[in-house]
């Protein structure tokens, strides 16, 4: 029962849109956690999705083939606040809701949790520690209500009192050469910062196989502050604090106190986590305005990294299996992580380069025609006579600003 109900859960609970491309079935949307414990549904024995809609759901009984309709009463949208989304529908003449959402937000909002619920949430942890990205999953029967009272049902009224139905790691993997691209960045004076929504343990595993961690220094925890915490014993090691502790400190900074920030911004590495869209666009804001002889760099892949995107100077989004918000919205749009190092490294050492090479020869241009002019008219009582015919500067200056351009945009 509580297996089939979960399954449910992973059908029901979702922004995933089966869609018919050349008379296949392909599931369309912006979450690969949905898209995965979607196709892991389809290849059990339980149920697979067929049609989906802000009215209705239609599923497939693995077993037996036949299709299973369930109505969809009302949908309250995952969002970064809450770390939650929840589905109320009616299926087999009861009203239910099912919801899923982040650890942190969940657990204090279940009910009834017996032993073999904690030790689901110990096996969460083990999860979190290998690095996969968690979720909880979890249901309530609801009474029977009318149309106005579910127009008037409140995201209270939904996801509290709720009963445990279990939990999912997905691994995260890193595309190719992400490593040794941040490797080559810190080695070539960058900071690199890790902004992500994942819980500490998740965050912690992904900064160490990434490189923005490291093994070899202690790495520091950061849950909570308070008037004692002394920011002096952070430095010169890395940094692991929450999204809300972060929001702390910006606090304390915008009324004067400075007690915590500059050691942040020292550290040798740093990863924020639970940080949610708005914080991390206001982490990359700070940034630039505590730095501002520092060019700050943010690219991400998804939606929710588009407010740090347009933040930065500099905004780079990877267009990939998350979806094209981020690329959209970017200055520049690459299609892997690896292609960064060749952008900045490459592309950007030699637009620098280029520039600056053009900036000279334009200057050069100018100071040569002028200078010729200046000499002249020490020897001609400066009678303000032009020694170079306007139809010589005229050619001199076309010849030479093409060969600039020639050479800039080569």
């Amino acid at each position: 029962m509580v297996a089939e109900l979960l399954f449910k859960c992973f059908v029901i609970c979702h922004d995933v849109i089966p869609m018919t491309v050349k008379g296949k079935t392909v599931m369309s949307g912006t979450s690969q956690d949905e898209l995965i414990v979607i196709e892991v549904a389809e290849m059990s024995l339980y149920f697979t999705l067929i049609k989906r809609d802000s009215e209705l759901i239609v599923l497939k009984d693995n077993q037996d083939g036949s299709m299973i309709n369930i109505e969809v009463l009302k949908t309250f949208e995952f969002s970064s606040e809450r770390k939650m989304m929840s589905v109320v529908c009616i299926m087999n003449g009861k009203q239910y809701a099912f919801v899923k959402g982040a650890d942190t937000s969940m657990e204090s909002r279940m009910i009834n949790m017996d032993q073999g619920d904690k030790l689901t949430l110990d096996d969460l942890d083990d999860f979190a520690d290998q690095g996969l990205r968690t979720l909880v999953y979890a249901y309530k029967e609801m009474p029977t209500m009318t149309e106005d009272q579910i127009e008037d049902l409140t995201m209270e009224d939904v996801e509290s009192d709720m009963t445990m139905l279990g939990v999912t790691g997905v691994e995260d993997l890193l595309q190719d050469d992400v490593a040794k691209c941040i490797v080559d960045f810190k080695e070539g004076g960058c900071k690199v910062w890790i902004l992500t929504g994942d819980k500490g343990a998740t965050a912690n595993q992904i900064g160490i196989s990434c490189g923005v961690l490291s093994v070899k220094r202690e790495i520091v925890q950061i849950d909570e502050i308070d008037d004692k915490t002394d920011a002096t014993l952070w430095k010169g090691k890395d940094i692991l604090i929450s999204g809300q502790v972060i929001t702390q400190i910006l606090e304390e900074r915008e009324q004067g106190k400075n007690k915590y920030m500059d050691q942040l911004l020292d550290s040798e590495g740093l990863v924020v986590y639970r940080s949610s869209p708005a914080q991390k666009a206001d982490i990359v804001r700070f940034v630039k305005k505590m730095r501002k002889d520092q060019i700050t760099l943010a690219i991400g892949d998804g939606a929710n990294d588009v407010n740090m995107i347009e933040s930065a100077h500099v905004g780079v989004g990877i267009m990939g299996k998350e979806g094209n918000q981020a690329a959209s919205f970017a200055d520049f749009a690459i299609n892997q992580y690896s292609d960064l190092r060749r952008l900045l490294f490459w592309h950007g050492n030699n637009w620098a380069f280029k520039i600056t090479i053009f900036t000279l020869l334009i200057i050069s241009k100018t100071s040569v025609f002028g200078l010729s002019n200046v000499l002249y008219n020490t020897t001609a009582a400066f009678s303000s006579t032009n020694i170079i015919t306007d139809a010589f500067f005229a050619v001199y200056s076309i010849n030479v600003t093409w060969y600039g351009f020639y050479n800039f945009f080569e």
